[in-house]
C-alpha cells in the first residue's frame, strides 16, 4: 500500500477525525494511534505528535476553534487535524525523508521551489514564509535564514481563499496568484469526545 503521506493524498488529511478512514491509514503508516497522541493545551483543546526522528508533526484541534459552531464548548470534539508539518531544518528534528508536492526538496532554494510551485498566493517577509491556498487547506513554507525549507505545513481553512478574495488584507507581499486552486488542478501538475 502506498503511504497515506504522498503528495497525491496528503493533502486529504486536514479537517479529518481520528475516526476517517484516511487518519487511522496515517495513524497504521506511523505505528500510533488516538490515544497516543497528548494534549498540549486544555485552553483550546488542541494535541500534538510528532516523530522528531521522521520530521512529522500531527496538529488536531477541537473543531469548534476553526469552524463556527453555536453552542459548542472547547473540548466536545469533533478533533480534526488542523495541521501536519513535514520538517526540513529544524533543531531537534531530522528532515522528512518522504516525497513532496511537485518533487519540492527540502534543500530547494526560494527560487527552485518558484519553478515547482508557481508564484504563492501571500509572501510573509517579516516571518519568510509562502503560502498557497487551495479549495479547503493552504500550504505553508517557512525557510531558515540559509534559504533552506525550514517547514511545510498543510492546514485546514474551512473555504480557504487568498487574502485578497477574502476582503482582508494580511501583512505581506500578495501576489496575482489565482484566487483558488483546485487541488485537482495542483494534482495534475505534479476524537476524543466525551
Amino acid at each position: 500500500m502506498a503511504s497515506v503521506l504522498n503528495p497525491n493524498t496528503i493533502s486529504e488529511l486536514p479537517g479529518k477525525s481520528p475516526e476517517h478512514e484516511i487518519i487511522q491509514a496515517l495513524f497504521n503508516e506511523l505505528g500510533i494511534t488516538w490515544s497516543d497522541i497528548p494534549c498540549i493545551d486544555r485552553d483550546i483543546q488542541q494535541y500534538i505528535w510528532e516523530s522528531k526522528q521522521n520530521g512529522i508533526q500531527l496538529d488536531f484541534t477541537d473543531e469548534g476553534t476553526l469552524i463556527e459552531k453555536p453552542n459548542h464548548d472547547l473540548g466536545e470534539g469533533l478533533f480534526i487535524l488542523e495541521r501536519i508539518a513535514l520538517w526540513g531544518v529544524e533543531r531537534g528534528f531530522s528532515p522528512y525523508q518522504g516525497q513532496l508536492l511537485n518533487n519540492v526538496q527540502l534543500t530547494d532554494s526560494h527560487e527552485v521551489v518558484l519553478t515547482k510551485m508557481g508564484e504563492p498566493n501571500l509572501k510573509k517577509e517579516e516571518t519568510d514564509t509562502w503560502r498557497w491556498y487551495f479549495s479547503d487547506y493552504k500550504i505553508n513554507i517557512g525557510w531558515q535564514s540559509n534559504n533552506k525549507i525550514r517547514v511545510i505545513s498543510y492546514w485546514y481553512t474551512p473555504n480557504a481563499r487568498p487574502p485578497d478574495v477574502m476582503g482582508t488584507i494580511e501583512v505581506g507581499t500578495e501576489t496575482n496568484a489565482p484566487n483558488i486552486i483546485s487541488a485537482q488542478n495542483l494534482l495534475n501538475s505534479c476524537g476524543r469526545t466525551h
